[in-house]
């Protein structure tokens, strides 16, 4: 049986589906809450129940659970790598930095669910089995913009670079402010807007 939530309708599969041992269930966000703890509640249900987010419908933007499937991992430049005990580079340096919170970033990752947020594909895959994208800020730390998951969006490294060095850079910041929100689901406009 394949369900949907958020809505009051069951359909039966087709009998090859029933065959295949993974049922899938999509669910749309609702919520920053929603999406905030989807990380963490994930990875406990997914454990309790064997239920893995393993993507987003292109359409209709509803998530897509599947039963038995690995989880996706997404990580992005500044990932830590297991292991990795050689010492960080000393440098001396003067002036204001504006600390990053490192858990909006894995909200963000763990909303994109290894794609791209500006063109849906897929981040290469990594040795240790997770999908590389970068996470950017819409409106930059430098200029005043929240360091909030209204305010990032995860990119492959190609947009990435064409979201800082582009002609049409500004057009691509309305446009990705935009589809953060619609991504964040309803209640969203209450939160901190990257032209704030």
């Amino acid at each position: 049986m394949a369900w949907c939530a958020g809505r009051n309708d069951v359909s039966s599969t087709s009998s090859a589906s029933k065959v295949a041992a993974k049922t899938r269930r999509r669910a749309r966000p609702r919520a920053l809450a929603l999406g905030c703890l989807l990380g963490g509640v994930a990875a406990l249900v997914g454990l309790v129940l064997a239920i893995a987010i393993t993507g987003r419908d292109p359409v209709s933007g509803d998530w897509i659970l599947e039963r038995g499937a690995k989880p996706v991992v997404s990580v992005d430049q500044f990932a830590v790598v297991p292991g990795d005990q050689s010492p960080a580079p000393v440098v001396t340096r003067t002036g204001r930095v504006r600390l990053r919170d490192a858990g909006m970033r894995v909200v963000v990752l763990g909303r994109a669910i290894g794609c791209c947020e500006w063109c849906g594909v897929p981040g290469f895959l990594r040795e240790d089995g997770s999908r590389y994208l970068e996470v950017h800020h819409i409106v930059s730390l430098a200029d005043d913009g929240a360091d909030h998951p209204l305010n990032m969006i995860a990119l492959c490294p190609n947009h990435h670079r064409e979201a800082h060095h582009s002609v049409a850079r500004e057009a691509m910041r309305a446009e990705m402010a935009a589809r953060v929100r619609r991504l964040m689901g309803p209640g969203t406009d209450r939160g901190p807007h990257p032209d704030e």
